[in-house]
């Protein structure tokens, strides 16, 4: 059975945390773009203000050896793995967060499955009870908006080898993790008790209920 390929959008700060964590949970986000996994979704707002946020200085203090060139590069990467869309309709209005809108409204305008972000805005969409939120979730199914962690972890699932021949089959995560560095890796081992047949895939950095921060 073929890979689903998820529809995406990612907030600005993902960009910016990959930039300055290249092994971290947003980096990994970008992987599986560049995998194949998900289709990103970009739009000349987007690309602006990635522009305009990477070259800040307080980001070139974090990078002292980083050039100009160098983050030029990195969002002409993101231009080559991604796809732009030139028109994008204004279709919410987001008084809690103005530039949040913009987010949104690509993601409406792809018919993107998730929107990846860290950003408590845009998260709350899909929890609070104000009006705004209200009518996100009611006018945009099924459109979520999700962190990294959880975006990996929607990731994973789906690329679960399952196979309808085994009858008998268990699922057993296997969580390898450093805590100190806030990192590490799952395993999914697909158990078939009849013929002993194991089927392992793994990569993505992930925990069920773990708070990466």
């Amino acid at each position: 059975m073929p890979l689903q390929i998820l529809r995406a959008v990612f907030d600005c700060n993902i960009f910016i945390q990959a930039l300055l964590n290249p092994k971290g949970i947003a980096a990994q986000c970008l992987d599986a773009v560049g995998n194949k996994r998900v289709e990103l979704y970009l739009s000349k707002a987007t690309l602006d203000e990635i522009r305009d946020v990477i070259l800040r200085p307080n980001i070139f203090a974090r990078l002292p050896d980083a050039t100009t060139e160098q983050f030029e590069a990195f969002i002409e990467n993101l231009t080559n793995i991604s796809s732009f869309i030139k028109i994008v309709p204004s279709s919410f209005k987001y008084e809690r967060d103005p530039k949040d809108e913009m987010i949104v409204d690509l993601a409406v305008t792809c018919k993107a499955d998730y929107i990846v972000s860290r950003d408590r805005d845009l998260l709350d969409l899909m929890t609070s009870f104000d009006d705004e939120s209200k009518e996100f979730r009611q006018k945009f199914r099924p459109l979520k908006v999700v962190a990294p962690v959880e975006f990996l972890k929607i990731i994973a699932e789906k690329d679960l080898p399952l196979n309808s021949q085994f009858d008998n089959q268990q699922i057993e995560v296997v969580w390898n993790c450093d805590r100190t560095k806030i990192q590490g890796t799952w395993e999914f081992i697909l158990k078939d008790e009849s013929s002993g047949f194991k089927a392992i895939a793994g990569g993505f950095s992930w925990r069920k209920n773990f708070n990466l921060l």
